[in-house]
């Protein structure tokens, strides 16, 4: 990445107390100070801003440790460090801290705004992008709330007693609005764990024509459509059994109760009083019933989305499956898809290349050079 002379000058006025220091003994001898994430929230862009820019020279790099740069403000000795547990600085007198802090945060903003800014841009729109992988956070979100909402709908009911029937029907409104919302925080985390595992789908399953970027903007159907064309009638019978879903339930509540059927409105019919817009259809709708789903459906969505996961996991996109399950992030680069696209023919060396491939991340976040 090119940088102009005249970008370079002014970080350097900038930094006008800052200068390149030798290796020293300030590692092990001198204030150690760890640096919170509010400070400096991109450590990489501090590499980028001394190393890159500066040309400041990498030091010896010590025990779980990443990087280390040395330098010196105000003709002190001074040193920065990213090691396992984050950032930090160590300096020869730390009442510079803040004054090295404040000038740094100085010419990284500058870095950013003007040339960082379009660089990510066109990244972006070329699609060189790596995602970070959630799969795993929300899938345990998904089967917390659905554990929950089991626990509520497999309490045995209260036996029927005709002198306290204000506490049998009050038990039995807690249980059912109970299970309802861990029933619809089941369906979101569900959604969005499927959302988020289309674009694994989209690395393996598509062509490498479509921009990661453009297809993170579109709606979930858009995205199906994408992955799953709807002319293949196995593609169809999903798509249709999870749209049921999401139009019914996520959608409605989602949007304020308000869906495409036309619920919940009404008009006034001369003297009859209000009646649904979508007249007898409202049977089908969540506002017909006091509580939008209750044990029967929930069931019923739950056979629904592992019979849907079940197809994703061991018939249409086993792949994108197995690397979502890893916890790795994900690069879309053309390099990342190369080192990959060898594997793709059998699932028992897939596996081998991500076992490989996690045990390479975990020695980078442990600093285990």
């Amino acid at each position: 990445m090119e940088i102009s002379e005249t970008h370079i000058n002014t970080i350097k006025k900038i930094l006008n107390e800052f200068a390149y220091s030798d290796e020293s003994n300030i590692y092990q001898n001198e204030t150690r100070i760890k640096v919170e994430r509010e400070s400096l929230p991109i450590p990489q862009l501090i590499f980028f801003l001394l190393n890159k820019v500066m040309q400041y020279k990498l030091g010896y790099r010590h025990d779980k440790m990443h990087w280390i740069l040395y330098f010196s403000y105000d003709n002190t000795k001074c040193a920065v460090a990213l090691e396992k547990f984050g950032l930090r600085f160590y300096l020869e007198d730390k009442d510079n801290y803040e004054n090295i802090i404040r000038k740094i945060n100085k010419a990284v903003n500058y870095i950013e705004k003007k040339i960082l800014q379009d660089y990510a841009k066109k990244q972006m729109l070329n699609g060189n992008l790596t995602i970070s992988n959630h799969f795993n956070m929300l899938s345990n979100m998904y089967y917390h709330f659905r554990e929950e909402a089991n626990k509520i709908y497999g309490k045995k009911e209260p036996d029927f007693n005709i002198d306290d029937m204000s506490s049998f029907f009050n038990t039995m409104v807690i249980k059912n609005n109970t299970g309802f919302y861990n029933t619809f925080s089941m369906i979101e985390a569900y959604f969005s764990r499927f959302e988020h595992f289309l674009a694994y789908c989209l690395f393996f399953n598509t062509d490498r024509t479509i921009n990661i970027y453009d297809f993170y903007k579109k709606d979930f159907s858009e995205k199906f459509k994408m992955i799953f064309p709807l002319d293949i009638q196995e593609n169809k019978l999903f798509y249709d059994e999870i749209n049921i879903i999401k139009e019914k339930y996520r959608n409605t509540f989602s949007h304020g109760m308000f869906s495409k059927n036309g619920e919940p409105f009404y008009f006034q019919l001369d003297n009859a009083g209000m009646i649904p817009a979508n007249l007898s259809k409202f049977k089908d709708s969540p506002h017909f019933n006091f509580v939008p789903t209750d044990e029967i459906k929930y069931e019923e969505i739950c056979e629904q989305f592992d019979k849907i996961d079940n197809w994703l996991e061991y018939e249409s996109s086993q792949f994108a499956w197995k690397y979502a399950e890893s916890g790795l992030s994900l690069s879309f680069s053309d390099d990342f898809f190369n080192k990959v696209s060898p594997y793709l023919g059998d699932i028992k060396n897939f596996q081998e290349f991500i076992n490989a491939e996690q045990m390479y991340s975990d020695m980078i976040e442990n600093a285990d050079y």
